[in-house]
């Protein structure tokens, strides 16, 4: 009877265990699995370099990051007119912006015609923005999931789904992502 108790628990043991524990850096899995990421508010002046890999950002220039987080001020004849940041994000990879309405729907790597090289989603004539504006200025992601081509052939894809934090201060970009293929 004995032996047997200290077999279910072993299997109990062995069931159990998680590939990727509670807290690990490190996100990449091979099950498909959504992450978020919430940035560093980006009108401090600061750029914020986003790593799919750790699933972390840095203010200092690391020496592999996938995606920067930035923004833009403005300040157009003062007193009269507003103060305007301006959001946007950059990778030095190719990347791909897809027309979908969330991450969920995007399942498979775009056709490679589709990556554009040293993207960026700032330009004057506004034809690469990932939001628009309501009457009050509130910033809203556009419907558009993006995909980086990494060297390590992950394709990982994301979305931007707030520019606000918890306490509605803007500045703050909040993704959620996931790996395409592996």
């Amino acid at each position: 009877m004995k032996m047997i108790t200290i077999i279910i628990a072993g299997l109990f043991l062995i069931i159990g265990c998680d590939d990727n524990p509670v807290g690990s850096d490190n996100p990449v899995g091979s099950d498909n699995s959504d992450f978020e990421y919430i940035s560093i508010n980006v009108k401090s002046d600061d750029v914020d370099y986003f790593t799919f890999a750790t699933n972390s950002g840095t203010t200092t220039v690391a020496e592999e990051w996938d995606i920067a987080f930035q923004a833009i001020f403005w300040s157009p004849m003062p007193p009269y007119a507003p103060e305007i940041w301006d959001p946007y994000f950059t990778s030095s990879y190719e990347v791909a912006r897809v027309d979908v309405s969330e991450l969920s729907d995007l399942n498979s790597i775009p056709e490679v015609g589709s990556f554009t090289s040293d993207f960026t989603t700032f330009d004057e004539a506004g034809e690469n923005s990932w939001y628009e504006t309501d009457d009050n200025h509130i910033v809203q992601p556009l419907d558009y999931v993006y995909v980086v081509n990494t060297p390590d052939g992950k394709y990982p894809a994301f979305e931007v789904v707030d520019y606000y934090d918890d306490q509605g201060e803007s500045g703050v970009f909040t993704i959620n992502w996931k790996y395409l293929s592996e």
